[in-house]
C-alpha cells in the first residue's frame, strides 16, 4: 500500500500491519535456539518461552521501528485512541504487543492504553514490561505501570504471579510495589505472598527502597496489606528458616534480607501482645540453647545453625523493642541472660558482623535486670 493511500485510511493500514518473525538462514546458534523456542512457545501457548525470545532479542539489537509506521500509529492515536487500543489488544499475541507497542507507540500513547478496558491480560503484562524498561526515562511510565499491572492482578493471577517473580528485585519495580499492593484485592495480596522469595538479598550499597516505599504507605494502607499477609510471611518464613537449617546452607551472620521490613511488620501483626511477644521469645531462646547443645559434622555446619537461630530472636527482639512489648520480669531477665551467654560462647562467630553483634547485644542488655 503506498503513502497517499494509507493516509486516506489509516483504520485499514493499521488492520493490516502484522508483525512477523523470521530468522537468517545464517543464524547463530543461539538466535536459532531462541527461535525455536519462540516457536514452541506459539504452539503451546507458552509465556515463558515466548518471552525467552523476546529479552534474548532485546539484549541483542533489539526491534527496527519505522518512523513511518510510527506516524500511522500516531495519526490513528489521535483519531481514536480507544479503537487503536482494542485493534491491537484484540491481535491477542504477545509478538504483535510487543512489536506494536515498543517499536510503534510513544509513551504517553501506551500509558493511556494501560487505562483503557480490554480482555486481554497479556496485553496489560507486556504494557506494564515495556513502561517499566522506560521507567528511567520517563516518569509517566509510574502511573501507566500501576494501573496496567493492577489490572492484570483484577484478570489473570497466573501472570500476576509471573510478573512478581520476574520483576520483584527490579528496584524500579520496588518503588511502587506497595501502592500495588494497596489497590489489589484479596487473592492478589496472597498470591504475592505465596511468591516472593523472602530470603532475598539485600543490596549492598544500595538504599532499602522496599522499607523506604513501605513506610510512606498511610496506615490505613499498611493495615489493608499485612491482614492479608502477615500469617502467610511467617508462615513461610519460619518454613524457609527450617529448611535452610535442615540442609546446612551456609550462613556467617544474621539474615538480614531484603523483605526484612515486610517479616518485621507481619510478625508484629501476629505478636500484638505482651505475653504473646514473651511466648515466641522464650520458645526461640530455648530452640538456640539446644541447638547449640547438639553434634555437629563441622564448625561450618554449627555457625550456620547458630545465625539462623539468631535471626529469629533477632527479628523477635526488634519488634518486642520497636512496639513496646517487652516487660522485663525474672523470666524474660534470666532468658535475655542466657541468649547474651550463649552469643559470647561463640564471640568468633561475628567476624564478618561486629555490627550487628554490638547491635543485638545492646538489645539484650536493655531488657535485662543484670546489666
Amino acid at each position: 500500500m503506498v503513502e497517499n493511500e494509507i493516509k486516506k485510511d489509516v483504520w485499514g493500514a493499521i488492520n493490516t500491519l502484522r508483525f512477523n518473525t523470521k530468522i537468517a538462514e545464517n543464524a547463530e546458534r543461539a538466535d536459532r535456539m531462541f527461535f525455536e523456542r519462540l516457536q514452541e512457545g506459539l504452539k503451546s501457548g507458552d509465556v515463558d518461552k515466548i518471552y525467552e525470545f523476546i529479552e534474548a532479542s532485546e539484549r541483542g539489537r533489539g526491534l527496527n521501528s519505522d518512523p513511518f509506521v510510527r506516524k500511522l500509529f500516531q495519526k490513528a492515536y489521535d483519531e481514536d485512541a480507544k479503537r487503536l487500543c482494542r485493534i491491537l489488544a484484540e491481535r491477542d499475541s504477545i509478538i504483535d504487543y510487543w512489536g506494536n507497542l515498543s517499536s510503534n507507540c510513544e509513551t504517553y500513547m501506551i500509558v493511556a492504553f494501560t487505562k483503557m478496558d480490554v480482555e486481554y491480560p497479556c496485553f496489560y503484562y507486556e504494557c506494564a514490561r515495556i513502561l517499566l524498561k522506560r521507567l528511567q526515562e520517563d516518569l509517566l511510565c509510574q502511573e501507566g505501570i500501576i494501573a496496567a499491572v493492577k489490572k492484570l492482578s483484577n484478570i489473570d493471577l497466573k501472570l500476576w504471579k509471573r510478573w512478581i517473580q520476574k520483576n520483584e528485585s527490579n528496584s524500579c519495580w520496588q518503588k511502587l510495589l506497595f501502592t500495588v499492593l494497596s489497590q489489589v484485592d484479596k487473592n492478589a495480596l496472597e498470591i504475592f505472598a505465596q511468591t516472593i522469595h523472602l530470603d532475598m538479598p539485600i543490596q549492598d550499597y544500595k538504599p532499602d527502597i522496599l522499607l523506604t516505599e513501605f513506610e510512606r504507605l498511610p496506615d490505613s494502607s499498611k493495615n489493608y496489606i499485612l491482614v492479608h499477609v502477615s500469617g502467610i510471611i511467617i508462615d513461610r518464613w519460619n518454613d524457609l528458616i527450617e529448611k535452610k537449617k535442615k540442609a546446612f546452607v551456609t550462613m556467617n551472620k544474621p539474615l538480614f534480607t531484603g523483605y526484612i521490613n515486610l517479616i518485621l511488620n507481619s510478625l508484629q501483626e501476629l505478636l500484638q501482645d505482651k505475653e504473646k511477644w514473651k511466648t515466641a521469645f522464650w520458645k526461640q531462646a530455648e530452640i538456640l540453647e539446644e541447638d547449640m547443645y547438639r553434634w555437629y559434622a563441622s564448625e561450618i555446619n554449627i555457625e550456620s545453625i547458630f545465625f539462623y537461630d539468631v535471626t529469629q530472636l533477632y527479628y523477635i527482639l526488634i519488634v518486642g523493642q520497636e512496639c513496646q512489648l517487652i516487660e522485663i520480669d525474672e523470666v524474660i531477665s534470666n532468658c535475655m541472660q542466657k541468649v547474651k551467654m550463649v552469643i559470647e560462647w561463640y564471640d568468633y562467630f561475628w567476624r564478618e558482623c561486629e555490627g550487628q553483634k554490638a547491635d543485638l547485644e545492646k538489645r539484650l542488655r536493655d531488657n535485662s535486670i543484670l546489666k
